[in-house]
């Protein structure tokens, strides 16, 4: 009777260990997953948006190396007015973009895995950048420079119109996996570089695990 008991839990430790064997193979240990954010970038305080493109695959039970690729844009609307103008009160409207593409890397941590999955991102960036926000602006208005229309003064120094820097980047993300390994969850990241911008946002990612 014993020398059957101890076949049965030799059987049962057998099974259960293809089983696991198994189960680990069918698991997705890769995924792409497309962000879609809404974001602020900090020099000259300017909304935008920033898209991008992820691929990551697993190489520990709780760590994934990922490579990423993103644009963003950002632009800002300055308003002045002159209530004080003899002649009328003129609006003027001067608007400024900044767009940037960028190339990315890093390891994430997972804390939480399985369908329900939490992933902290961190790891270097390089990105190329293009601006036409100036150093300082101003408007001259007709009372002063007794032209009968509003002047633009605008002032780039040496700031350059198109950088290229090295930077970090931290993202925060949570994923929920749905039927045929369907990614829909969430993110929140922040950056920044050599240059001295600031980039921070949040918005929904879908994705998809194979």
């Amino acid at each position: 009777m014993s020398k059957c008991r101890r076949i049965l839990n030799g059987a049962f430790l057998v099974v259960l260990v293809i089983a696991s064997m198994a189960a680990i193979g069918q698991e997705k240990n890769e995924k792409f997953v497309l962000d879609f954010d809404r974001s602020r970038h900090g020099t000259g305080d300017m909304n935008g948006i920033i898209v991008n493109l992820q691929y990551s695959k697993r190489f520990a039970r709780r760590f994934d190396w990922y490579g990423d690729l993103g644009f963003s844009i950002h632009d800002l609307v300055r308003l002045n007015d002159n209530p004080n103008n003899p002649a009328k009160n003129e609006i003027y409207e001067r608007r400024y973009v900044t767009a940037g593409l960028q190339l990315g890397g890093g390891i994430a941590f997972r804390p939480i895995t399985g369908k329900n999955e939490f992933s902290i991102q961190l790891g270097p960036l390089v990105r190329y950048q293009s601006s036409s926000l100036p150093v300082s602006s101003g408007i001259l208005y007709p009372e002063f420079t007794k032209l009968p229309f509003m002047v633009e003064q605008v002032q780039h120094m040496d700031e350059p119109f198109r950088t290229f820097n090295v930077g970090a980047r931290l993202r925060l993300a949570y994923y929920y996996t749905f039927s045929r390994n369907i990614i829909i969850g969430a993110n929140a990241n922040l950056q920044t570089d050599t240059y001295g911008d600031v980039i921070h946002g949040y918005g929904l990612s879908v994705g998809k695990r194979f």
